[in-house]
C-alpha cells in the first residue's frame, strides 16, 4: 500500500494480496462476512482475475469475497474520501468497516463510493468486496455459463483493475471536458470544468486555466465565479494555443491542461489533464485526422495474459505497443470492452488511433455458428433486442466509458456493438437509443458498430463508418482463398454501392494458426495459411479507395471457454499468447509498412 500525493489530492493504492473466499452456496451476505475481522480465507493478488491464480478457481463462476485492511492518514479528516475501482467483473457490492457503500454492474468501467463518514482516521480500516460474475441473458455481455458465453473470449472474474483510496478537498474540481479544434496553425481548446462545493458556506472563486507544453505555459485564462454551499457549478472558457503542435499518428504531441481553483489567492484544488490538439471528421467517404485522410492499420486485441487474466501490467503493455509499432500498426479496436486507463494512456503517448468499444458483444437472438454445415448451438440467445432493461444497462456503461476517456486524443471513434443481430428491426431501437445517448455525451466523434450480417444488416444507415467482420476463407469458403477473395471483393462492392458516402473498415479478418504447425501448400490451421489469408485480404481492401482501414483478428492468441470449435485458445493471433511471433508477423510488417498512414 503506497501513498501518492499531487497538489491537494492524495491517493492510496490498494494493490496487493487480499483475503479471498468463494461463496458457491451464497452464504456470505446472510452470515455477514463483510463484518469479519479474522480470516481463514485464501489470499489472491489484486489487480488480477481469480481464475488462473489457482487451479481451484479456473472454472469457478459465481460469488466470491475479497477483503483487506488499510490505513488512513489523520489529516484526511477534513477532506472528501472516495474508494475507487477501475474494473470489477461483473457485479460488485462494497462495504467499509462493516457499512454498505453501494454496488455496481459492469466489468470494464470505473466506479467509486464516498467513504469518509465511516473511516477510522489515523488508524486501521477494512474494505470488503462481494464479486459476482454469474452470466445470464441480462448481463452485458450475456451468457449462460463459463462454456456457454455469447462471446468468444474467456469469462474471467474478480477485481482485475486498480483499487485506490482518494482524498479531495471539499471544494474541488469534480470533472473536466476538453474539446479541441484547429484554426489555421493555432489550436482551439474549449474547456468545461465542473466544480463541487461540499463546504458549509459559499465561495468566490478563480479558476485558472493553463495549457502547458513541456512545463512552459503557452496559453492561460482566469475565470471568476461564485458558488453556493453544497452546490455544483459548470465553468466554461476557450483558450487559443498559437502555433500549436497537433496530435497525430506520426507526432503524438501531448499538452497538459492545468486547472487551479483558488479562493482569496489560496489554492484550494488543482488538477492536471493530458490532451492533444486534433480533429476527427468523416467526410466524403473518408476519415479525416486534422483534415487529412487517414488509413487504419492494426488489430483487434484482447486484455488477456497467462495467470493475470484480464489484468495487463505495464511491462506487458510496453511489450505489446513495441510489437505493434515494429510491424507498422497505427490503430486498434478495444474489442470487446473498454480497456484499462494505462492501456489507453500508451495509445495517447504512442500515437495510436483507437476505436473505443462498449462491452455490448453477444447481443443476439440466436447464438450459434450459422456458417458451419451443422449449426453448433452455443446458447438460447436474447428474447428481444429492444429490452428496456438491457438498453438502460448499456447506457450506464456508455456514460461511464465516455466520461473516463472523452479527453483522449487517441480515441477517434465509438463502437457501440460487436456483431449484434443487426439483421432484425428491433436492433434498430437499441442502436438508436445508444446513438442518441452518445451524441448527447460527446458529439465530436464518429459512431459505428461491427457488423457480421453485411448486406442483410438493417442498421447500417445509423452509423457514420461501416465496420465489417469478414471470415471468408475460414468459417466460409474453408481452405479456398481464391473463392474467399472473390466473395470478399463482391461483398465490399455491394456494400459501397448501397452506402456510397460511408467509409468502410474491415474490422476483423483472420485465420487460426497453431504455432509450429506448417503446411506446403498452405492448409487451414497452419502458419502458412494464416499468412496467405492475411495477404489475400490486404490485397483486396487496399485496392478499394472507399476502404479506409483493416484490423487483423487478432494481435495475440487469447484464452476462450471450452467447445469443439476451439483448442483452449482462439489462435488467430499473429503472436502467441505469450507474444512469440508466428510466420504471419513478417508478412504483416511488410504489408503495413508498405501501406501509408496518410494515402
Amino acid at each position: 500500500m503506497k501513498l501518492e500525493a499531487k497538489f491537494e489530492r492524495e491517493v492510496i493504492d490498494l494493490s496487493g494480496f487480499w483475503h479471498f473466499k468463494v461463496d458457491p452456496e451464497q452464504r456470505g451476505e446472510r452470515e455477514e462476512w463483510y463484518k469479519a475481522s479474522t480470516f481463514d480465507w485464501d489470499k489472491l493478488y489484486v489487480p488480477a482475475s481469480w481464475n488462473e491464480q489457482s487451479t481451484e478457481y479456473t472454472w469457478y463462476m459465481g460469488k466470491a469475497w475479497y477483503s483487506r485492511g488499510f490505513w488512513v492518514p489523520k489529516d484526511w479528516e477534513d477532506k472528501l474520501i472516495l474508494i475507487g475501482f477501475e474494473g470489477v467483473n461483473y457485479r460488485a457490492k462494497v462495504w467499509v468497516n462493516g457499512q454498505f457503500l453501494g454496488e455496481h454492474e459492469g466489468g470494464f468501467t470505473p466506479f467509486a463510493f464516498r467513504t469518509g463518514h465511516i473511516l477510522n482516521f489515523g488508524g486501521e480500516n477494512r474494505v470488503v468486496v462481494l464479486v459476482d460474475d454469474t452470466l445470464s441473458t441480462k448481463t452485458i455481455p450475456p451468457g449462460e455459463g463459463m462454456n456457454r458465453t455469447y462471446f468468444d473470449f474467456f469469462h474471467y472474474g474478480g477485481i482485475h483493475r486498480d483499487v485506490y483510496l482518494r482524498s479531495v478537498p471539499k471544494l474541488h474540481i469534480r470533472d473536466v471536458t476538453i474539446r479541441t479544434g484547429i484554426k489555421g496553425g493555432d489550436g482551439v481548446v474549449d474547456v468545461e470544468a465542473v466544480v463541487l462545493n461540499e463546504e458549509e458556506k459559499g465561495a468566490s472563486c478563480d479558476l485558472v486555466l493553463q495549457v502547458l507544453d513541456e512545463g512552459m505555459v503557452v496559453s492561460e485564462k482566469t475565470v471568476k465565479f461564485t458558488i453556493a454551499a453544497h452546490a455544483e457549478k459548470s465553468v466554461k472558457d476557450r483558450l487559443i494555443v498559437k502555433g500549436a503542435k497537433f496530435w497525430s499518428v506520426g507526432s503524438p504531441h501531448l499538452y497538459l491542461m492545468r486547472k487551479k481553483l483558488t479562493v482569496g489567492g489560496s489554492v484550494k484544488d488543482a488538477l492536471d489533464t493530458r490532451f492533444g490538439i486534433r480533429t476527427v471528421k468523416v467526410e466524403r467517404g473518408r476519415i479525416l485526422l486534422n483534415g487529412r485522410p487517414v488509413f487504419l492499420k492494426g488489430f483487434g486485441r484482447h486484455e488477456d495474459f497467462p495467470i493475470l487474466g484480464k489484468a495487463l501490467t505495464g511491462a506487458i503493455l510496453r511489450k505489446d505497443y513495441g510489437l505493434m509499432k515494429e510491424v507498422g500498426a497505427n490503430s486498434f479496436r478495444t474489442s470487446h470492452y473498454p480497456y484499462s486507463r494505462t492501456h489507453l494512456d500508451l495509445a495517447d503517448e504512442n500515437g495510436f488511433l483507437v476505436i473505443l468499444e462498449l462491452p455490448t458483444v453477444g447481443i443476439r437472438t440466436t447464438v450459434d455458428l450459422p456458417w458451419v454445415t451443422q449449426k453448433l448451438r452455443l446458447g438460447k440467445g436474447l428474447d428481444r433486442l429492444d429490452d428496456p432493461e438491457m438498453i438502460e444497462k448499456a447506457k450506464k456503461m456508455l456514460r461511464e466509458m465516455i466520461n473516463r476517456d472523452k479527453n483522449r486524443p487517441s480515441v477517434i471513434m465509438y463502437s457501440l456493438f460487436n456483431e449484434p443481430s443487426s439483421d432484425r428491426e428491433d436492433f434498430r431501437v437499441f442502436l438508436k437509443e445508444l446513438r442518441t445517448e452518445t451524441e448527447k455525451l460527446d458529439p465530436t466523434r464518429p459512431i459505428t458498430f461491427t457488423s457480421h450480417t453485411h448486406l442483410e444488416d438493417k442498421a447500417l444507415d445509423l452509423v457514420d463508418v461501416l465496420c465489417h467482420n469478414f471470415y471468408f476463407g475460414w468459417y466460409q469458403q474453408c481452405g479456398n482463398l481464391e473463392e474467399a477473395e472473390k466473395v470478399l471483393d463482391e461483398t465490399l462492392e455491394q456494400l459501397h454501392r448501397k452506402y456510397p458516402e460511408k467509409p468502410i473498415i474491415v474490422s476483423e479478418f483472420g485465420a487460426d494458426a497453431v504455432a509450429g504447425f506448417h503446411a506446403d501448400p498452405p492448409e487451414m490451421w497452419s502458419e502458412e495459411y494464416q499468412a496467405e489469408l492475411i495477404k489475400t485480404y490486404w490485397r483486396v481492401l487496399t485496392s478499394k479507395e472507399y476502404v479506409v482501414g483493416g484490423h487483423i483478428w487478432n494481435f495475440a492468441d487469447f484464452r476462450v471457454g471450452q467447445s469443439p470449435r476451439r483448442t483452449m485458445l482462439n489462435r488467430k493471433g499473429i503472436f502467441t499468447r505469450t507474444r512469440d511471433p508466428k510466420l504471419a508477423v513478417g508478412v504483416v510488417k511488410k504489408l503495413f509498412t508498405e501501406t501509408p498512414t496518410y494515402p
